[in-house]
Order: structure tokens, then sequence, then C-alpha cells
């Protein structure tokens, strides 16, 4: 069997960040299209080793994210990356031996530079595909001295230079525009899902037996890059009777990390009436919340390049687990939702516009909420559904689909 190799070093494997389900999802193209896909990347195993995710998806580990390593353990992976790239691709070689071959090779955001160009000339020597997997275009603004190294130029040189050597998958419009307006060769590719996980509640109600509306966000905020501090002090404009209709639970922040995000003390202390920080939880964990919600939350600073590059992970689960969005218009995001049919819009990310959301939440009723939440999931099977975008994938990359079933 023909193996394609993703390098990364953002994703925590298989599923603990929005990197990692992003390439799990791409695995699932190469896998029905009759690849083995290896990711070399974070796992929660011993670092030079393999570990199993599926059927031929495997990962191998340069680094065990679950381990307290020192910082000369990360500097040793992470400074010399291209180091680490030799000796995964001794180790990956080893593995298959003579029975099989790497068909393709993809870097997924970015690497290091010197790792980057290791890449490009091995697959140059060895006659092997390259193609790239741009899923952010991070601005200076966020940096501090060591990301700036560490992220930010690696980041900029792969979509400014590096793209232009290889064929490049891109998460959102903007970046897909961009590239190709630069002579790169780019698809626009956003996150889409298998939908045999998908789910539809005839029975979903819009309030729990209490009476309240459960809100939810899902996701790793952070300062700069997501407004939650807005939807936080958006609820407390509300006056006190709508405030008590609604709970909002946050996965993926506990307090601490909320008053880092722009929340002072008194502000977190007036909150915890009607919200609950659940801090990090396990992936399956997130889409049970998401599942039971009657709306999850999208609100970004549309101004900024990272909204506009980006394509929200947490979108996609809530359309495909029919659970309606409450957002603000940011990249790719009206596409997908739209106001009244399968979301609830808001004019901008300010407190006060996201109150005025609620407002309109309340004036719902039992039988629009059914139906927006069926929109809602109509929405995920015709537009994010893996099978929209398997061939045309495979057909950009010029993929030789070895499956018989992928063929039909």
């Amino acid at each position: 069997m023909k193996k394609i190799l993703v390098f990364s070093t953002g994703a925590n494997l298989p599923d603990q960040n929005a990197s990692a389900l992003r390439i799990a999802s791409m695995a699932q193209v190469y896998v029905r299209a009759g690849y083995e896909c290896i990711v070399v990347g974070q796992c929660k195993t011993e670092p030079g080793s393999f570990i199993r995710f599926g059927p031929d998806y495997r990962g191998y580990s340069i680094y065990d994210p679950s381990v307290g390593h020192g910082i000369k353990e990360k500097l040793g992976v992470f400074l010399f990356m291209k180091r680490t790239i030799v000796s995964a691709l001794h180790k990956v070689a080893q593995d298959i031996g003579g029975a099989s071959e790497i068909a393709a090779i993809c870097i997924y955001q970015q690497l290091s530079s010197p790792a980057t160009r290791y890449i490009m000339r091995y697959c140059k020597r060895n006659g092997i595909k390259l193609f790239f997997d741009i899923v952010e275009f991070q601005t200076i603004s966020q940096q501090s001295l060591f990301t700036f190294f560490q992220f930010y130029l690696p980041n900029w040189m792969t979509v400014k230079r590096f793209s232009k050597k290889a064929k490049t998958l891109a998460i959102s419009t903007y970046l897909s525009n961009l590239l190709n307006g630069q002579k790169s060769k780019a698809m626009y590719v956003p996150f889409f899902f298998n939908m045999e996980k998908a789910n539809i509640d005839e029975r979903k109600s819009l309030r729990l037996q209490d009476g309240t509306i459960e809100l939810v966000y899902a996701g790793c905020p952070s300062r700069g890059r997501d407004s939650l501090a807005n939807v936080i002090k958006g609820l407390a404009c509300l006056n006190e009777k709508e405030r008590a209709q609604f709970h909002l639970t946050i996965a993926g922040a506990n307090e601490e990390q909320i008053k880092g995000l722009g929340l002072n003390e008194k502000e977190l202390k007036q909150s915890l009436s009607h919200c609950s920080y659940l801090g990090t939880v396990p992936h399956e964990e997130a889409l049970n919340l998401i599942k039971r919600a009657a709306f999850t939350l999208y609100m970004k600073p549309a101004e900024k390049r990272f909204s506009k590059a980006g394509f929200p992970t947490k979108v996609s689960e809530s359309l495909m687990m029919s659970t309606p969005v409450i957002f603000n218009l940011s990249g790719d995001v009206g596409v997908y939702l739209q106001d009244g049919q399968n979301a609830i819009e808001c004019r901008n990310d300010s407190p006060f516009a996201f109150a005025e959301g609620l407002r309109k939440v309340l004036a719902l009723d039992q039988t629009k909420y059914i139906s927006m939440a069926r929109n809602a999931f109509a929405t995920a099977k015709e537009k994010l559904s893996i099978e929209h975008f398997e061939k045309p994938i495979c057909d950009f990359l010029e993929l030789e689909r070895n499956n018989e079933e992928s063929q039909r």
C-alpha cells in the first residue's frame, strides 16, 4: 500500500486540538482513496514510536505532550526541527521497508524553514509528490520574541514563499485567493467531516426542563483571537429576568484562563451564577456538550486577518450535531450560516451586539427552533460532508485513487 506522510508540529494527535481534527478529516480522504496515512507529530506515546489511530491511519511521535518535558527536550525537538524530520523520515523508511512506497508528503501549516527546505529537496530527489495544507496566516501583533521565530516567521515563509513550490490546500477563501494571486496553486477546502458521526435529534429542545437555554462555547480561546470575554460581558448586558433564562458552558478555558482573555475579577465573579468554566475536556465530551446545547457560539473580531484566514472547526461540528450557532459575520462563515435559518447573527462581536442576539433567541418558539436545528443538519450534509471533497482533493493533488469504493 502506498503511503502519504503528513508533517505537523502543532497538532496534538489524534483529536486534542483543531489542527489534529483538520488532519484527521484529511487523513480520511487519503485512506478512502486507498492510501495509508502516517502523521509525524505530537502523540501520546514514546517519541520515536508509532501509534495506531484507526484503519490505515497512524501517528509517529516526535514529542509526547502528556509528559512534562524540560526545556532541553522541547528545544531539541522544535528548535532543531530539521534534525527531528531527518530522524522521522529514516524511521518511517525502516518501518515500511520495501513493501510499499511514499506517494506524497504533506506539510501541514508550517515547519521551520530548514526543515521545509529539507523535505522539499527530499521529495525532489526521490520523486515524491509534495503539497501544503495551510490553515492560518498569523499576524505579527500577536507574537512574543519566541513565537515570532517559532511560529510567525515559518508561517510567513510558508504562505509567501514555499507555497509557490507545490500545490496547497487552503482552509479559507481568503487564503485561497491570496495564494492563487501570488501564482501559487491553491484549492479551498474548509473543515469537513464524515457524516457517520453526525446527529439529527428531532426531539431537540430550545429550553431545558427548568426553562433555561443552554449555550456552549467549545474551543481553545486566546486573547485577541476570540471574543469570549465579550460574550460573557454580553450576558451581563441583559436584565436580570433575561439573563436568568440562559446558562453558558465554556469548554476549553478555566476561570484563571478566562481572566487572561480580558475579564476582570469582578466580572468573572458575577458570571459564575450563569456560566460554568470546564477547562480543557476530551474531544468526545466537547461533542456531547455541543449535541446537548440549544446554541453554540462563534464570535470573532471580524476585521482581523486571522479571522479571515481561518475556518472554525466548532461551526462545522455544531452543524453536524444539528445545533444552531450564534455568530457574527467573519471569514467564510456566511457561506454556511444564515440568520434565522440555521443560526442567529449578531451585527458584530461587541457585548451589546451579542446581547441583542440573545434577545433574538428569547423570541424563538419551539417550532421555529426545531426548524433551525433541521436546517443546521441539512447544511452540514449538503456542504460539509467528506463526500463533497474526496474526489476534488484527489484530482487537484493528482493522487491516484486506488480504492474501488472511492471511484464510484
